[in-house]
């Protein structure tokens, strides 16, 4: 998965703007957690000032009400994942952009199957360039119908704080990682797409400590071995314990963070300050 932005694109033109309007702010707000990003916080303060407020989400029912074409959300999932066992399912989810060609997609849903772990897999509309039912490997949805749910859209900050979600494999987008950070973070699977993500990679696997790197073929993909690999080590590995031990830490560096007298409530209060002065 993945995607060279051309200079026509409107992703990299609204980088672009974004970067360009930096220059004339008198202060930037940031949806992060100082604590979690120090040096980069210390590095723009140099230039500017910065107020880390951050983790900033949307309320549940919230993302309908906003003037982007998401779409309608599935909650019948919650029911099933009600049905299922703590911290067993991993949550798949690539954002409102990101899509794949048919022969990965196959991969990823063959990868999930021989993994042998409950599954809840979001597969938006326009992510792939046929038909669900035809885009599936033979088969897949009878042999893991007792296993896996798939929906179009679903409630993710309800799912990503479910009892029964034990990790998350995500394109890394900012918002689903602080999403995940502050309703109380399960280890991560990062499949970076577009943009910041390979960045954001960084953070989690390397920084932060709290996901894995999937290893990728020479023309990019991600073969469906190595993904039931990854999940395997996720939930059952050397390394999941100390996952699931570090992203409970990260959540509750976040949670002080917009506690009363933590580094996001204080900043905000300082911008509030400086703006009724």
């Amino acid at each position: 998965m993945g995607m060279t932005l051309s200079a026509t694109n409107f992703l990299f033109q609204l980088v672009v703007r974004i970067s360009e309007s930096l220059h004339n702010a008198s202060s930037i707000l940031v949806n992060t957690v100082e604590e979690l990003e120090l040096e980069a916080i210390a590095a723009l303060r140099a230039h500017t000032p910065i107020y880390p407020v951050g983790p900033l989400l949307l309320l549940p029912g919230q993302a309908s009400r906003l003037p982007i074409n998401y779409w309608p959300e599935d909650d019948q999932c919650l029911p099933w994942l009600d049905a299922q066992a703590p911290r067993t399912v991993l949550f798949v989810s690539f954002g409102s952009v990101a899509s794949v060609s048919l022969s990965q997609f196959q991969d990823l849903a063959l990868g999930l199957e021989a993994s042998g772990q409950p599954f809840l897999w979001v597969v938006r509309p326009d992510s792939i360039n046929a038909p669900l039912q035809e885009a599936l490997p033979d088969g897949f949805l009878d042999r893991t119908k007792n296993k896996g749910l798939i929906i179009s859209w679903g409630p993710q900050l309800l799912i990503l704080s479910h009892p029964s979600i034990g990790g998350f494999m995500t394109h890394g987008g900012w918002n689903s990682l602080t999403e995940n950070i502050a309703t109380g973070s399960v280890p991560m699977i990062c499949w970076p797409h577009v943009a910041e993500q390979r960045v954001n990679r960084f953070l989690v696997t390397s920084v932060w400590k709290i996901g894995l790197r999937l290893h990728h073929n020479e023309d990019g993909s991600v073969s469906k071995g190595e993904i039931a690999r990854a999940v395997r080590e996720l939930f059952n590995g050397q390394q999941s314990t100390d996952l699931r031990n570090k992203s409970e830490e990260v959540s509750d560096i976040a949670k002080k963070a917009i506690a009363e007298g933590g580094s996001s409530h204080t900043n905000f209060e300082k911008l509030c300050n400086l703006l009724c002065a």
